[in-house]
């Protein structure tokens, strides 16, 4: 029955609701809009009851024609010679029994528009306590007669009066649409007052169509080629092409693009390519009904123009697919994260005139030649099977997404995580996702850390001119785990290793060396693009490493609900929509990211994602350690929850973190500046330094604190960093309400946390002028193990001055990128990050 629903009742539902509301903004009237919404329901059914009044014409000449040859078969013969006569003459005239319910083709037309009206209103909440005129509710029956219900009543006269007027009905089918007319009194009395005022009016409508006032319905033709107007073959060619258009255009809109986005990370949508398929069938069914509609409008000469206007639609939207997209870089969450391209001025010609005119051009070009033109279907038909065959090939090759957990389970490794030395060296690396290094200059002295910042950082030196390697984490991680070495210009000299083995090369390079060095090693979380194969190949022998490439929702059930449940299809249609058309349109259904409120399946998905990270984030830092291990430890981390979406609250409730839809309500969205920074951006670090300084009270407590080197590194910033704002921007930081990345700041996203405790190592927090890269991590990681042969142990620090760095600026998905080759933008920086005439662009690679 839901899927019945999807196909036949949500379409017309969408269209009434989308009616109604949009006459709302010109009324201002509950009950005015429901009238307008009547006449031009009345109007847009005139083509249907066109159809409906042909097909039971037909159906009663063709009864009229078989009545008397059936009655001389019955007379003439009997048993099985009367059978075969009587299915021979049904196929004489290509008849079936079951054909006789186009008899009522009429009055099942109206049900699905009866039914889609009743949820449209159903669901309309602001018509609640909404009068009309004599009326007190429209969203409650009338009671107008002293509790008698009236509507319901005038409905039912005026469905009469309709039947009594209607010409060339027979004595039965007059009886019939009295019992009908009845059957809805039953059905309606008690409904909703909104929904009989329409209703009733359709039924007016009608009558005055029967009384041959100036509505009337537009007389039956012959069909075009009859009539002298176009022949047999470029009617059926011009069918063809409209409809190979229209479904090429859905299939674009509301498969491709949607399986597209879909297969980029099925976990996160937290569904399968059915569930996908079947959210998106009241979109193909809704454009379906449309298209029929519309062609049924057309008079037979004028077929040409919505074949015409078809073609042109879906030229267009593969001009802005696939010829002219907009490059506003990866969707994280349902924000781009080059925003600034979609918010910022847009050129009328560039970005609307020269896409519609290319598909213009090329249409005319194509319907100006009639021997083109009969081409076209096969054209259409091939095109639309590619587009069928990427969308399955999407669909088939993504992979399964997890079931979801109904209860906690400790995964089993646990125990290596949570274990540390009491004797020997425990290295502790926490990689925090899109931390922005600026920000700790606020934490200092922010008075929401109780004991103090400064305090809480016992023994750390913080590094806050430290350069990331890049601005993307597919292309910075790597520096991370590997070293210099891996930088992106690095990473490109190696052309003939793939992009995934040098990552997973990069990802074995901590691990290996401290093993060879006798540490138990635990890498837990972020290991995007991992490849066993590729890793373990690169580890070498080492036995003690523990490696957990993505923890997901293992621990969201210690301290949250479970997987919400999402509806992501009108999400997937909006962006199907805004990715077929005009980089101006872009804009209006992007809507600053709003997506006209179509994105709450992807705001609970990212509410599920931060609960996840959230629980996995305070188990491991707050939930107790052992001191069991029996040699030193070497663990890394990762977290996204410093990433965009941001859902932490700014306080805490009942002693932990809250996790809310939008925590700086004051800005519409969370990609605002205020007092320098992106206020939602701050609470969710801030929220991981206090789970952090609990860990170090937890280390402290069983006496590692002391015997425990620890690195707090991000793989690069956000562009919300006040301390890079000033050195950009004439030494101001942006004024409020400054949107994101739409004034002054660095090339790419280059301001990295670095924050570093070595071993016997106390007091308060300390800040060191040294110019740093998030890629001297493994340097100083490795400090405690001697020697080693892949790294100068030398302190980064202490290096010589002006020391040179770079940061690369190129794409943040894999896809974006060659298969053995990053494409980037490197930028060099001579000394520090916070002088722009020492920052120079050196160039392009790919």
């Amino acid at each position: 029955m839901s899927l019945l629903y999807e196909i036949f009742i949500l379409p017309i539902e969408i269209i009434y609701r989308a009616i109604y509301l949009g006459s709302l903004q010109f009324t201002h009237n509950y009950g005015l809009s429901i009238l307008v919404l009547s006449c031009i329901s009345a109007v847009a059914f005139i083509p249907l009851g066109r159809l409906a009044v042909g097909t039971q014409a037909r159906e009663k000449k063709l009864q009229m024609i078989m009545a008397p040859q059936l009655a001389r078969i019955r007379k003439e013969s009997k048993g099985a010679e009367r059978q075969r006569r009587i299915n021979n003459l049904y196929k004489r005239y290509a008849y079936h029994p079951l054909l006789a319910v186009r008899s009522a083709f009429g009055v099942a037309l109206q049900i699905p528009f009866l039914t889609g009206a009743y949820y449209m209103i159903l669901g309309l909440t602001q018509l609640q306590g909404q009068p009309c005129l004599m009326i007190p509710d429209l969203s409650r029956p009338d009671g107008l007669l002293w509790g008698v219900n009236a509507l319901p009543i005038i409905m039912t006269v005026v469905n009469i009066i309709a039947t009594l007027t209607t010409p060339g009905l027979t004595r039965k089918d007059t009886l019939q649409a009295i019992i009908i007319a009845f059957f809805f009194l039953a059905l309606l009395y008690n409904a909703a007052s909104a929904l009989l005022i329409f209703w009733t009016m359709n039924n007016v409508f009608f009558l005055l169509q029967n009384l041959r006032l100036p509505i009337r319905l537009p007389r039956f033709r012959k069909p075009g080629f009859a009539q002298g107007g176009m022949n047999t073959v470029m009617a059926a060619t011009m069918r063809s092409v409209y409809s190979l258009s229209c479904a090429g255009l859905a299939i674009l809109i509301f498969l491709y693009v949607p399986f597209q986005s879909y297969a980029s990370d099925p976990n996160f949508f937290a569904a399968g390519p059915l569930d996908v398929l079947l959210g998106m069938v009241r979109y193909l069914s809704l454009t379906f009904f449309v298209v029929f509609v519309l062609w049924l409008w057309f008079p037979a000469r004028a077929k040409t123009i919505p074949a015409f206007v078809a073609f042109w639609a879906l030229s267009l939207a593969f001009v802005d697919l696939f010829v002219l997209p907009g490059h506003f870089g990866a969707l994280d969450g349902i924000r781009f994260l080059r925003e600034a391209a979609l918010t910022g001025p847009m050129s009328t010609f560039r970005d609307g005139l020269l896409p519609v005119l290319l598909a213009l051009g090329l249409t005319a070009l194509l319907f100006a030649f009639p021997r083109v033109r009969l081409q076209l279907p096969r054209v259409l038909s091939i095109a639309v099977f590619s587009l069928v065959a990427l969308t399955a090939w999407n669909a088939l090759t993504a992979e399964e997404p997890e079931q979801a957990k109904t209860s906690f389970t400790p995964p089993a490794y646990v125990a290596d995580m949570q274990s540390y030395s009491r004797d020997g060296e425990n290295v502790i690396v926490v990689v925090m996702d899109m931390f922005t290094g600026g920000h700790i200059e606020r934490m200092l002295d922010d008075p929401w850390f109780t004991n103090g910042f400064r305090k809480g950082m016992d023994g750390f030196v913080w590094y806050p001119d430290t350069v990331s390697m890049a601005d993307a984490t597919v292309m910075s991680l790597p520096s991370i785990y590997g070293g210099h070495a891996y930088s992106p210009a690095a990473v490109n000299a190696r052309r003939d290793v793939t992009l995934e083995e040098n990552i997973n090369s990069a990802f074995a390079v901590m691990p290996r060396n401290f093993a060879a060095h006798g540490y138990d090693v635990c890498m837990i979380n972020g290991l995007e693009f991992f490849n066993r194969d590729f890793y373990e190949r690169h580890l070498g022998t080492a036995k003690n490493v523990t490696t957990v490439p993505q923890v997901k929702d293992d621990f969201q059930l210690k301290y949250h609900q479970g997987t919400s449940l999402r509806d992501f299809s009108s999400f997937f249609a909006m962006l199907g929509l805004f990715q077929a058309s005009p980089n101006i349109l872009k804009q209006k259904i992007y809507d600053d990211g709003n997506w006209h409120d179509a994105g709450d399946g992807i705001l609970v998905a990212s509410m599920d994602a931060c609960r996840a990270g959230d629980a996995f984030f305070r188990f491991a830092f707050t939930s107790g350690i052992t001191t069991d291990a029996p040699r030193s430890t070497a663990k890394v981390f990762y977290t996204m929850l410093s990433h965009y979406m941001w859902h932490y609250a700014p306080d805490l409730k009942d002693g932990q973190p809250e996790i809310v839809a939008d925590p700086y309500p004051a800005t519409e969205g969370q990609l605002f500046h205020v007092n320098g920074l992106l206020p939602e951006h701050y609470y969710a670090e801030r929220h991981l330094m206090r789970y952090l300084m609990i860990f170090f009270d937890q280390l402290k407590k069983a006496g590692i604190y002391d015997n425990t080197r620890i690195i707090l590194v991000s793989d690069h910033g956000e562009s919300d960093s006040p301390m890079v704002e000033r050195a950009y921007n004439d030494g101001k930081e942006y004024p409020d309400g400054t949107v994101f990345q739409t004034a002054p700041y660095a090339p790419g996203r280059p301001h990295a946390l670095l924050m570093v405790k070595e071993p016997h190592r106390r007091g308060e927090l300390r800040i060191s002028d040294a110019f740093m890269s998030s890629a001297d991590v493994p340097t100083l990681a490795l400090q405690g193990v001697g020697t080693c042969d892949e790294f100068e142990m030398r302190d980064p620090a202490a290096l010589p001055r002006p020391r040179i760095l770079t940061h690369a600026r190129g794409g943040a998905r894999w896809s974006e990128h060659k298969e053995n080759a990053y494409i980037f933008e490197q930028f060099r920086m001579e000394g520090t990050l916070f002088d722009p005439a020492r920052c120079t662009r050196e160039g392009a690679y790919r």
